[in-house]
Formats: structure tokens, sequence, C-alpha cells
């Protein structure tokens, strides 16, 4: 019975973990601020996201998102589930969050309604004590959050993009027990800054700013794009080098073959945790593609009148 005391003491205490987050942050707008839905020049727009951590020490924590939105004039609509699970007993979490966004003048706003399950699974837990068993634990859950963002023009060669989200706004309560685990606000700050240094070559310096309640997280970076400029297919490079303040170097590349882009990067840990992990600390792949609106195509010969 003390051992299953001591789990139920660490479950009460230790289990506090950070929201999920991904390195590769512009590569999946909707997870970062609600007010992204819909806002594409495209029709519709599917992206997925899987990122692994902490592979090279213990049981990977592994994030997997997949959302779909879609434009309708100056609405957006969407929905994004994310899958999370780590450690030998099988944290989970499951969200599925429904987006709504619209342009009001020159901003957009966006809200998010989500439904999470927490789960955590005993079933592979060795027990110093043969005759000990815990049952596997869950709880249910309602999220809502909202966000807004705008882009400036500066030049016709520079573009600013500011704005924020919050989520949690509801407070909810995550505990697995009969007490409170409130999950605090989590607020994102970001910004990108577009410049065209050529018909071909563009560079994007960027910042992303988390806070949860103690914990914060800083990113700053930047990405740069090659367009081969093939005359019969569009096909671009991309390339960045980005640095979570006190944590991590982060590498990525990728390439954008008409309306679909895949990317990968690669996180070097460079915090005290560096050691353990011999500097591996975790790799993502980001998936965007874009389904354009459809056209109606001219016949190539003339309609008579229906009077005719």
């Amino acid at each position: 019975m003390r051992y299953f005391t001591l789990i139920l003491f660490l479950l009460s205490t230790t289990l506090v973990a950070q929201d999920v987050h991904y390195s590769q942050w512009t590569k999946n707008p909707v997870f970062v601020s609600p007010s992204f839905t819909g806002s594409i020049t495209d029709k519709m727009r599917i992206t997925a996201q899987k990122r692994e951590q902490w592979a090279s020490v213990t049981v990977p924590f592994s994030t997997n998102s997949l959302s779909l939105d879609a434009a309708l004039g100056k609405n957006g609509l969407g929905a994004q589930i994310i899958f999370d699970q780590s450690g030998s007993s099988h944290l989970s979490l499951t969200q599925l969050n429904l987006q709504y966004s619209r342009a009001i003048s020159e901003w957009r706003l966006g809200l998010s309604l989500g439904f999470a399950q927490r789960n955590i699974d005993y079933t592979d837990l060795v027990f110093l004590d043969p005759s000990e068993s815990v049952v596997s634990l869950s709880k249910s859950y309602v999220d809502l959050g909202l966000g807004v963002h705008r882009e400036f023009r500066i030049d016709n060669f520079k573009e600013l993009q500011i704005g924020y989200s919050v989520f949690h706004l509801n407070s909810p309560n995550r505990s697995f027990l009969n007490q409170e685990d409130i999950l605090s606000f989590r607020h994102h700050f970001f910004s990108v800054l577009q410049i065209e240094m050529s018909d071909q070559v563009s560079l994007n310096p960027s910042l992303f700013f988390s806070n949860q309640n103690k914990q914060k997280e800083l990113i700053l970076g930047a990405e740069i794009s090659y367009d081969l400029n093939n005359n019969d297919q569009d096909v671009i490079l991309f390339g960045s080098a980005n640095y979570r303040v006190a944590d991590a170097i982060i590498f990525a590349v990728g390439t954008k073959y008409n309306q679909t882009f895949v990317g990968l990067n690669l996180d070097l840990n460079v915090s005290d945790f560096s050691p353990a992990t011999n500097n591996y600390g975790a790799w993502e792949i980001s998936f965007i593609h874009t389904i354009k609106h459809s056209t109606i195509s001219r016949p190539n010969y003339l309609a008579c009148p229906s009077f005719l």
C-alpha cells in the first residue's frame, strides 16, 4: 500500500508538465494562434507535425498534430487534433480544437474551443511488491483560447507580421484526483519579418515567446528561402537556424513543391541536461499541403445563343 500512496503523491505534485510545443512553430500556424485559421490565399490547408524528444535518455516524449482549415471569405473554419504521450506510464493527452477566425479591418481574430482527455496507463510499470496494482486514470475537460494577428506592409520588399494568443482561458482543472491541478494561462507573442532580397531569395527573421506560469520559452532565428525559378514547377528550398534561449540550437531544412511543403529539423541541446543527451534533444517533421480554389475552364469554342 505504501507504493500506491507514493505514486498518488507523485501524481499530485510532479505531474505538472509544460504544455506541448514545437520548435518549427512557423510551420504549424493554427497551433500558435487560432487567428491563423483560414488565413490563406488558397481554399484549404492540411498541416501535420510530429516531434520526438529525449529519445537518447528515456522513453521518447512524442507530440503529434493534424489540422485542416479553410478560408471562407473573411471567415476561417478549422479543426486540429493533438496527441501527446510521454514516459513509461503512458501519460497522454488527446485534444480536439475547433477553431474560427474572422478578418476585422486590418486585424484577424480567432477563437478556439478544445475538448481534451488526459490519461495515464500503469500497465507497463513494474512495482516492487508483485501484489501491488494501480488502475489507469483519465480526466476530460474543456479548453478555451483566442488569438489575434496583423500584417504590416513596410515597403515593396518588407512585410511585418505580429500577433498574440492565449490559451486555457477557462482555467481547466486537469487533475486525476479530487484536488486541483489548474492549467495556467499560456501566452504566445510572435513576430515574423519577411524580406524579399531578390526575385528568388527571401529572408525571414522571427521571434516567438511563450509564457505559462513560471515556464518561459524564447526562440530567435531566421529562415532563408530560394526559389529555383522553374518555369514548369514551383520549387522552393528552405533552410533555417534558431536558438531556444538557454536550451537548444535548432537547424531545419525543407522544400516546397507546388502546393506541398515538407520540412525536417533537429534540436541540439545546449542546456545543463546536454551531458545526459549527448546534445541530442529532439527532431520534428513538418508537412503542409494547400488546396487551390477550383477554377472553371473556358470552352475553346463559341457557344451559340440559347434562342438559336
